[in-house]
């Protein structure tokens, strides 16, 4: 197969920036150009709210000067993202709408876990450059607009939690006063222990972190290069320690020219120093790894993984699975019963495979749900449903969008309640989403129907299709008149949507 070329531009708080990929089978994804301007959008929408009309020129002339490069390239295919910097900005719908008009780029705005995984992805993918240890390790992705920690364990996810704890947000914050120096580094201790204490107590308490990873956006990039050592992204507590001691007391412009960076990024390096050093203590890590991949580079390498052009060893769909385990246990679900749920329900969505047309996408959020469907009767029984649904909708599930996040909620609340019709719906689903949920919803309560004893009874049935029937043959020995009854109690909505009613067969033990 012979080598592909793609384009991905991001949007961030401090630039604009374009990266061009070739991408061939045998040799991998490589970087042949990148292109950068510095467009201040995260200093109007941290400061202002709203990203103003001179900003709004500028990533708009970026745009189109990247689309000269691309027609140079003779690249027609290519992607642009937007991260926290556009999204928390009140004119957000609005700025998209006019550098579509503007420059013909329609622009993706990312939703919070898919902008953190999306790097994350980047960072595991690239091996080339980077290896995720063995041991706990805790990767920082430190926002303009908030900080999202995620926490692995044998190379795997184990949880993640997403803090409101931004750099530019602070750097913006404290460029609105001339305050004396020690009072703003005692403020921003203040405001960074605060925040990073309280999840140490939730969260941090249960791993063993060796090493912390921090990523990001150029601002992490300009700190690796002023810490790097030659042929090693690692870098040691004590190389923090005096790179902290160097800047403290000094202004933006003396860090600026000591650092060889723009004023812009050196604003933010007091803060990051700060927290660097705060998570340090906090999980008594004794590595920090910074590697070079950014957001860009993550959507890069889904794009080679979507469209099958290399071998990506590591397996990001259970990372999310991974993710919504540690929200099941967390919420003291039924962790057997989900798994058993979670492995039925794929048994059914591949026996429905022509009556639904879904593909994996869907696949995978059915799993979601499964695995999440009883986490609500941690706070009320009587209503699991709606209470599971505001926690889904309240917990980051990294790899998923906001919208594949609220169909994985509505599953859950329509396993145990009536779904509406669409006109009655809330209106948070479009038609296309509504008829997903309709579909997964649906195999979810006949799952939850053929568990109703919590004792996994059907762990070795077998599934055909005839006479418009679905056969459900098990060769469990003793009594399922609980599953029986539950199931038909719970068929109609399933036979609405699928056209399909069940017969279920108990093989009798050979005497």
């Amino acid at each position: 197969m012979a080598a592909v070329r793609m384009a991905v531009m991001e949007i961030g708080a401090q630039d604009v920036i374009m990266k061009v990929y070739e991408i061939a089978p045998r040799k991998g994804m490589q970087v042949i150009d990148s292109l950068r301007r510095m467009v201040p959008v995260g200093k109007d929408t941290y400061s202002e709210g709203r990203i103003s009309t001179q900003v709004l020129e500028q990533i708009c002339n970026a745009f189109t000067h990247f689309k000269q490069t691309l027609a140079e390239y003779g690249i027609t295919e290519y992607y642009a993202l937007a991260n926290s910097a556009v999204r928390e900005a009140k004119n957000c719908a609005m700025v998209v709408d006019q550098i579509e008009v503007r420059t013909g780029i329609r622009v993706r705005v990312l939703s919070n876990s898919e902008q953190r995984y999306v790097r994350i992805k980047g960072v595991i993918a690239r091996e080339n450059d980077f290896k995720l240890p063995e041991k706990g390790t805790a990767m920082v992705d430190i926002g303009s607009g908030s900080l999202q920690i995620s926490i692995y364990e044998k190379k795997a996810l184990a949880t993640t939690q997403n803090i409101r704890l931004g750099m530019a947000k602070i750097g913006e914050m404290f460029s609105a006063f001339s305050w004396e120096y020690p009072v703003v580094e005692l403020v921003l201790k203040e405001m960074i222990d605060n925040d990073v204490q309280t999840f140490e107590k939730m969260f941090l308490k249960d791993h063993t972190i060796r090493s912390l990873i921090l990523v990001g956006d150029t601002l992490i990039s300009q700190i690796r290069k002023v810490l790097e050592h030659t042929g090693d992204p690692g870098i040691t507590a004590e190389d923090i320690r005096n790179l902290y001691s160097q800047i403290r007391g000094k202004s933006t412009s003396e860090i600026s020219q000591m650092l060889d960076m723009p004023f812009e990024y050196a604003a933010m390096v007091l803060p990051v120093m700060i927290l660097a050093q705060t998570l340090l203590d906090a999980s008594q890590a004794e590595r920090i790894w910074i590697p070079q991949s950014d957001l860009c580079d993550g959507y890069a390498i889904d794009y080679m993984e979507k469209h099958k052009l290399g071998r990506i060893t590591y397996n990001f769909e259970e990372d999310i699975i991974a993710s919504a385990k540690t929200i099941c246990k967390r919420y003291k679900g039924n962790q057997a019963h989900a798994e058993y749920l979670e492995q039925m329900a794929g048994k059914f969505f591949d026996l429905l495979q022509k009556y639904h047309g879904l593909g994996e996408r869907e696949r995978l959020l059915l799993r979601l749900a499964a695995i999440l469907h009883d986490c609500g009767k941690f706070i009320s029984m009587s209503a699991p449903g709606e209470c599971a649904y505001q926690i889904i909708m309240s917990t980051e599930i990294l790899g998923i969008s906001h919208m594949e996040r609220e169909m994985v909620a509505c599953i859950v609340r329509y396993n145990t309640m009536e779904l509406p019709n669409f006109r009655e719906f809330d209106g948070k689903l479009g038609n296309d989403e509504y008829l997903i949920v309709m579909k997964l919803a649906a195999i979810l309560r006949v799952c939850n129907a053929l568990d109703r004893s919590h004792r996994q009874k059907f762990a070795d049935m077998k599934l055909t299709i005839k006479d418009s029937n679905i056969v459900i043959t098990t060769a469990y020995p003793d009594n399922i008149t609980l599953e029986k009854k539950t199931l038909k109690d719970k068929q109609d909505f399933f036979e609405e949507v699928y056209g399909l009613g069940f017969e279920i067969k108990q093989k009798k033990k050979k005497q």
